[in-house]
Order: structure tokens, then C-alpha cells, then sequence
């Protein structure tokens, strides 16, 4: 069976249910931003981030100690197709000690969130701010996937926000902006991406409708079936990593 390493939000993860017959999922990072992930680990006690569903604990967790590139490069070696999605940098970050936490709703309902002050000012998605520490992340990313000789197997996800459901229901966007207003805040990351040569994947446009029966509910970036099901066919094209042959002493051709 294949590994799949996913990191992003709920659409790299839902994406896994179409493909899990043929593919394990050998690690994933979920509410991190690049952000968060490039930089410096948090030092906070334990019960500054505790939460009741394990998942999300593990989660902000990961986010205080920057684990996605510890994480992803533990995870090469066993990956044949590495997935990504930008979902999460919506929230943007607060800058706390030498790094960065992401505004997470699980950050905003832990300890540690109700701790932060104007002393841990906050970087909005999609201002120069946080476009110019984003970048230095998603340099770093690149960096990883090319040194593990991985980036043939990566793909990234250009997910546009849908602005109604199948049945024509209008969605609410994020914040004060609408569906069509994020997808025009996200193009320059995207496009970043891809002039560092990392391979984005857009959705096509009859995919980009929201599920009204979503199990999470309707929402811009709960989409219906067909868009994972395309998903699913681009990893399924990604070809599987190259494994070194092991030579025995004495075999190799001295001719």
C-alpha cells in the first residue's frame, strides 16, 4: 500500500476518505500555518493548551511546537504522494516569543489563548505582513521537498471558495469578506507557490460547489463529492517514489 503524508485542512483530509483503499496515511498536520511552522517553537506548560477532544489538543500542540517539517521530513522516506492545501492561512497568526501561533479556534477556546494581549499583536491574513512571512515559510517547504528528493510527489491544491451550496444556497464567507473576495486574496500565494516550482493543482469549476449534506455542514470549503473524487485522481497520477536498490558486498560490476 502507498503512504500519503496530508497537511492542511479538512479538505486534504476529506480528500483521504476517496483514496484510502489504496493509500495509508503515514502523517498529518492539520491548523498550522507555514507561518507557525518556520519558525521558532513555543515554550508554554502543558495545561496552557489543553482541550477536550484530543485531536484538537494534538493539533495546537503541533502548532505551538512547529512540527510540520520535523514531521513531514520523519514521513518522506514512507511517502509516495505528499498533499497540501491553504485553507488554515485564512486565520492568519499572533506573534508570541520568538515564533508564531496560528488563531486557531482551538487556540482562541485553550488557556493560552485567553492569554494573549496587545503584546501579541496579530498578523491578518493576506496583509504584506503576513504575505512576506508566509513566503520565507513556503521557501522553507520548498527546501524540505527538494532536499528529500520529494517534490515530483507533492502537490498542492488551489481550492476555491464556493459561494453557494449544490442546491443554490448562498454561503457566508470569512469574516467581513466574501467567497469570491478570499479567492482573490489567496491568488498571490498561490502563485507564489508556483513560481518556487512546487506543483499546484486548481479545482475545476463545476467542482466548486459546497455539499449540502456535507458531514461537517454546508460551508465554502466543504465541497461536494466530485471534488474529492478529483482529488483523488490527481494522487492517484502522482507516481510512487523511487526506492534505492540494496547491493550485497562483492556484487557490484568492477568491469
Amino acid at each position: 500500500m502507498r503512504g500519503i503524508f496530508a497537511y492542511g485542512g479538512c479538505v486534504t483530509r476529506d480528500s483521504f476518505e476517496a483514496i484510502k483503499a489504496d493509500y495509508s496515511l503515514v502523517g498529518y498536520v492539520a491548523r498550522q500555518s507555514l507561518i507557525s511552522a518556520a519558525h521558532q517553537p513555543i515554550s508554554v506548560p502543558n495545561h496552557a493548551f489543553q482541550l477536550n477532544s484530543r485531536f484538537q489538543q494534538r493539533q495546537l500542540r503541533g502548532d505551538i511546537e512547529s512540527s510540520l517539517f520535523p514531521s513531514l521530513r520523519d514521513a518522506l522516506p514512507r511517502c509516495d504522494a505528499v498533499i497540501l492545501d491553504l485553507v488554515v492561512e485564512r486565520f492568519g497568526v499572533r506573534k508570541y516569543q520568538d515564533g508564531f501561533l496560528t488563531r486557531t479556534n482551538e487556540l482562541a477556546r485553550s488557556q493560552l489563548g485567553g492569554s494573549l494581549t496587545s503584546a501579541h499583536p496579530a498578523i491578518r491574513f493576506a496583509t504584506d505582513r503576513h504575505f512576506k512571512l508566509w513566503s520565507y515559510g513556503a521557501r522553507q517547504l520548498f527546501n524540505v521537498l527538494k532536499g528529500e528528493d520529494a517534490l515530483g510527489r507533492t502537490v498542492v491544491f488551489e481550492t476555491p471558495w464556493a459561494s453557494r451550496t449544490r442546491n443554490g444556497v448562498e454561503l457566508a464567507g470569512f469574516r467581513n469578506h466574501t467567497p469570491d473576495e478570499m479567492n482573490g486574496l489567496y491568488r498571490p500565494y498561490y502563485a507564489y507557490l508556483r513560481e518556487l516550482g512546487i506543483r499546484v493543482e486548481r479545482f475545476p469549476d463545476a467542482v466548486v460547489l459546497s455539499d449540502d449534506n456535507h458531514q461537517w455542514g454546508p460551508a465554502p470549503y466543504h465541497y461536494i463529492p466530485e471534488a474529492y473524487e478529483w482529488m483523488a485522481g490527481i494522487v492517484r497520477g502522482i507516481p510512487p517514489r523511487q526506492t534505492r536498490p540494496i547491493h550485497s558486498p562483492g556484487t557490484e560490476n568492477h568491469s
